[in-house]
């Protein structure tokens, strides 16, 4: 039972996920030929939304048809006119010569990095398409639309009029969960691979991994092809307590394995107090250093589908291979 309402999660998230891609292309293409039809006074106004994360509004000078200067809105309540790095960067996003410019359809296997060029309406056919496969299979009430942000003031004014509850209010005690079978209060359950749970293991893969933190120059994959963003951090770091890199014989910049049962990937060792010594800490989003190697995709929440992203555990060894590591 609970794999089936698992694998129906996951596939709705993919689902919407994919969409998502499409939605930012179109909304891309949207967005720019709209502040450019605003600014025939050569300013507009408009709220950043480039990454899905650094909403901050800012005022963009425009000539012609090109964004010549950005900056921070006084006005905006919660920057004040100051922008995050990655807003900072946004003109070079913009006009970064390996920039996305049209849609693309993957023709190969995921992963296999193979795609073709599609138009406009193929792109939005494939979306239309595949919210009616989601609503035929799963009801209408599986999608949901909603626009707005902090800065407009719409984000949470009449937003789904609540909670997605009966109640539509918060709930502790979840009725919905009740009637799928599950627990309807939080209910605590060891990681299926932690030192309780996995302690043979535990005894050849000593560390609990952390993956998968967000690093504020970066959104996921993306703007590591922005040069400006990507000297700031260029390579993928692993986090370790001083008191377990000493007797690893591991010093900071050395470069070191981290393996699993799954794989092994290299990284560079920043030694630090700010982790536990049981625990070791990689970032996500470098393609020569995935943390997805690492990580269980097989052991996930029967409710969320999520996995271990911050309970896999692992070891770590200092690399003897003289090799460099390449960035990203």
């Amino acid at each position: 039972m609970f794999k089936n309402k698992s694998n129906r999660l996951i596939t709705l998230v993919i689902t919407m996920a994919l969409l998502a891609i499409g939605s930012f292309l179109l909304y891309y293409k949207a967005a720019k030929k709209d502040v450019l039809s605003k600014a025939e006074s050569g300013k507009v106004t408009v709220v950043s939304d480039v990454d899905a994360h650094s909403q901050s509004q800012m005022r963009v000078t425009v000539e012609g048809d090109s964004v010549i200067a950005i900056k921070g809105d006084p006005k905006d309540p919660e920057s004040k006119g100051e922008l995050n790095i990655r807003d900072k960067k946004v003109k070079k996003i913009l006009y970064a010569p390996d920039r996305l410019k049209y849609p693309m359809k993957r023709i190969g296997e995921r992963g296999e990095n193979k795609w073709e060029r599609i138009s406009w309406d193929e792109a939005l056919t494939t979306i239309a398409n595949k919210l009616n496969e989601v609503k035929k299979k799963y009801g209408a009430e599986a999608i949901d639309f909603h626009h707005g942000h902090y800065h407009s003031g719409e984000k949470y004014d009449g937003f789904l009029k609540g909670f997605l509850t009966p109640s539509k209010k918060v709930e502790i005690y979840s009725e919905k969960l009740e009637k799928l079978g599950y627990d309807p209060l939080p209910v605590y359950r060891e990681p299926a691979e932690s030192p309780v749970s996995c302690p043979e293991l535990a005894r050849e893969y000593p560390f609990i991994l952390i993956a998968g933190s967000k690093l504020k120059m970066y959104t996921h994959s993306m703007m590591r092809n922005i040069p400006d963003l990507r000297k700031l951090m260029p390579k993928n770091l692993l986090e370790i307590n001083p008191v377990a890199a000493e007797k690893l014989g591991i010093k900071d910049g050395d470069i070191v394995r981290v393996e699993s049962l799954r794989g092994s990937i290299r990284s560079l060792a920043k030694v630090t107090e700010i982790i536990d010594p049981r625990v070791v800490h990689l970032y996500y989003g470098f393609q020569e250093s995935n943390c997805n190697i690492l990580t269980d995709h097989k052991a996930f929440d029967p409710i969320t589908g999520s996995v271990g992203l911050k309970s896999s555990l692992c070891k770590v060894i200092k690399d003897s291979i003289k090799q460099g590591l390449k960035n990203g």
